[in-house]
């Protein structure tokens, strides 16, 4: 159950990305570069820059926790047969892995409500403040997934 409501909420989380993005791209083409910037703060070129670094890092800590926790070592017949007892998600590298990963999906909202605060529209504020929570909330699921575990184990 929680596996379906973190894909939903990372299809939010893209959802609101593009929305974001669209709508920046499409004030950039229409009014220009130095009227988005001069208007809301934002320069579209740095922001496309923070994207690009925060891409990079997001992809390096999911990187990071395929080779810490063991999954390249499943074969085939380990996926079919949904045995999965190998994998081992709590060492240093997944740790790190995980912290570099949502560090790096914090990055470009913040950065938008940072530069844009009182000079964003208020649907696109709003957008970016419930991005930056799904972003909190897809963080802290693992804890409380480990948590209920060791709760029932115990």
């Amino acid at each position: 159950m929680a596996q379906s409501r973190n894909k939903r909420l990372k299809k939010i989380v893209l959802i609101i990305t593009f929305i974001v993005f669209s709508w920046l791209l499409f004030e950039f083409i229409v009014r220009g570069f130095d009227v988005v910037k001069q208007e809301y703060g934002i320069n579209p070129a740095s922001f496309v820059k923070v994207l690009i670094g925060s891409e990079i890092f997001f992809d390096l800590g999911i990187i990071l926790i395929i080779f810490g926790s063991g999954a390249l070592k499943l074969r085939l017949k380990h996926i079919f047969n949904l045995d999965f007892q190998d994998i081992v998600f709590e060492n240093k590298l997944v740790y790190s892995g995980f912290t570099i990963n949502r560090i790096a999906a914090f990055i470009p909202p913040i950065y938008l409500l940072w530069n844009g605060w009182g000079k964003l529209p208020i649907l696109i504020t709003v957008l970016l403040l419930i991005e930056t929570g799904i972003v909190i909330l897809i963080t802290t699921i693992p804890f409380e997934f480990k948590k209920f575990f060791i709760e029932e184990n115990n």
